[in-house]
């Protein structure tokens, strides 16, 4: 899950793996995606589903192997 607070400038994530949770300073939706993409966290909408997963940087590892 992701969640964007414009007032605040930050961008929190949830991992749909593990549930681990992180916050990343962003001027912008865009810029927060980025933050976190850069410190590891996968995000990528699911081909079956359709619904957006996030992965923190631990389960994305698992999930590049699989």
């Amino acid at each position: 899950m992701i969640h964007y607070d414009g007032e605040y400038r930050l961008m929190d994530a949830e991992c749909d793996g593990c549930g681990e949770r992180a916050s990343f300073e962003a001027e912008s939706y865009g810029d927060g995606l980025h933050n976190a993409k850069s410190q590891g966290w996968l995000m990528f909408r699911d081909p079956k589903t359709g619904r957006w997963k996030h992965y923190c940087p631990k389960c994305a590892k698992e999930k590049r192997r699989a």
